[in-house]
């Protein structure tokens, strides 16, 4: 594992970071440990929450609604720093 990584941090948003390592061809995407930890949560959740599919599904809604708007950040700052978006 390299110890010393060069990597530019192209913008912040609440607990999310676009991060372009030197080494990488796209930039990704730096979440905080407390937020990726309640994302898991959340996942398992709406699995316990099956059985009762109107809660899974809103449980899951609003998973999705926060992972879009995370990924238009992705994509509005890559477009603001003349990347291509890699999909």
């Amino acid at each position: 594992m390299n110890s010393s990584v060069e990597s530019h941090v192209l913008a912040v948003s609440g607990n999310y970071a676009v991060v372009k390592l030197d080494q990488r061809q796209f930039p990704g995407i730096l979440m905080q440990g407390d937020t990726f930890n309640c994302l898991i949560r959340d996942v398992e959740e709406a699995m316990s929450a099956a059985q009762e599919s109107q809660e899974a599904m809103e449980i899951l809604g609003y998973m999705i609604q926060d992972l879009k708007a995370v990924r238009s950040f992705y994509e509005q700052t890559l477009t603001q720093n003349g990347a291509r978006i890699p999909y």
